[in-house]
Order: structure tokens, then sequence, then C-alpha cells
């Protein structure tokens, strides 16, 4: 019974649990181990109140876990797609020096910290965002229906398009004739690009760009340094 629990728990891991969810996790958890309720039956409480069915049934797997004698740094090992490595290590730390309460507290201030940067980032990004999409249609109905027109204009009064016009009218002609193809390659790249993004291999290109690309470095490695200390100091402290 306690196997199948775990196994489905490890299935559920596949569907997504959010930074704020884990956050309000990590900050109940917190406050009921400081209350002195046992580490099992806080998390079997969390887990009867959770409304996430993935994170639902992780809680779930975790609680029968700890039950079958694993440690909670070994039991969330199992789901590392809801708990990464940093957050296992930290409880880890926090088993080992006795003083898990502690940890989890600092990890719950550290999430709400890297929350209200997730806000700032997102906020300062909508603009120049929205801009780029409008920026984008407003190409787009040129190319579909603007420059059609001046076409039509040009071989009315006999006269040859320049090359840049030339080569608009050619992509527009294209993407409407057959339009069914270009949506096609489009979603099949957008889900090649995520399925690699999530690959191991992706992650690890896509945060060496992050860290390395030439206009955003300075800010990128601001942040994941500051993470890391920042992890760092609560394990050395635990």
């Amino acid at each position: 019974k306690d196997g199948s629990a775990g196994r489905a728990g490890r299935g559920f891991d596949r569907r997504r649990v959010s930074q704020k969810e884990l956050m309000a996790f990590t900050s109940q958890l917190a406050i009921m181990s400081k209350a002195g309720i046992d580490i099992a039956g806080a998390i079997q409480s969390l887990a009867r109140q959770c409304r996430n069915p993935a994170m639902k049934s992780t809680l779930e797997a975790v609680h029968q876990d700890i039950l079958s004698g694993k440690s909670l740094s070994v039991a969330m090992k199992s789901h590392d797609r809801v708990f990464n490595g940093a957050y296992v290590a930290s409880m880890a730390a926090g088993e080992a020096s006795g003083r898990l309460p502690d940890v989890l507290e600092r990890l719950a201030a550290m999430q709400r910290s890297e929350a209200r940067q997730r806000s700032t980032r997102r906020a300062l990004l909508a603009y120049p965002i929205v801009l780029s999409s409008v920026s984008g249609l407003v190409i787009l109905a040129l190319m579909f229906f603007v420059l059609p027109q001046f076409a039509g204009v040009f071989e009315r009064f006999g006269m040859s398009l320049p090359a840049i016009t030339e080569v608009l009218l050619t992509v527009s002609r294209e993407l409407r004739s057959r339009w069914w193809l270009w949506i096609g390659l489009a979603a099949a790249a957008i889900f090649g690009l995520v399925a690699w993004r999530r690959s191991p291999a992706g992650r690890l290109a896509w945060d060496r760009m992050l860290v390395n690309a030439a206009m955003i470095r300075d800010v990128t490695r601001s942040l994941v340094t500051g993470r890391a200390f920042r992890l760092l100091g609560i394990m050395i402290d635990s």
C-alpha cells in the first residue's frame, strides 16, 4: 500500500506545483514544527488541506515515506520536480543539526524574498512585452493587408518595387498561401523548445545563457550569486 501511494505521488510530480504553493507549504510547515508538531503529522495535515492535486499527492507520498522510516530529506528527494536539490540539501542540514524549524523559517523567508523579486521583474517586463506584442501585430497587419495594396498601386503605375518591399511581399504571399504549414511549424518549434528547455542539457544551456548573455549577465549573476550565498548561509548556520 505504501509503495503504491509513493508511486502515485511520483506520477503526479509531473504536474505543475507553483513556487507560491511551495512557499506557502514551507511557511506553514515552519509554523507547525515551531509549535512542536511532529513532521509526519504536520505534512499529513498540510496534505489534507492542499487543493492542488499535484502538491497533495506529493505530500501524501512524502508522508508515507516518513512513516516507513525515511528521513524528510530522503522522502523529498524522490520528488525533484517539486523539491529541488537546494531545498532538499537545506532539509538535510536542518535534520543533521536538529534545527529543522529554524531552517524552514529561513527558507520561507528566502522564498518570500524571491517571490517579491519575481513580482518586480514581471512588472518591469510587462511594458516591453506588451510593446513587442503590439509591434508584432502591427507588422503582421502591414504584411498581410497594407503591403499588398501598395503593390497594386505600384503595378498600376508601372513602377518597380523596392527590393525590401519585394522581399516582404514574397514572404507575405507565402504566409497567406500556406498559413497552415507555417502555423504547424511554429507550433512544433515552440513544443520542441519547451521540451528541450525541460531536459537536463536544455536547462544547463539555458542557465549558461542567462549567466553569460551580454545585456543581462550583470543582473542575473548578482541574483544567482545572492541566492547561492543565502542558501549557503542557511546550511552553515545549521
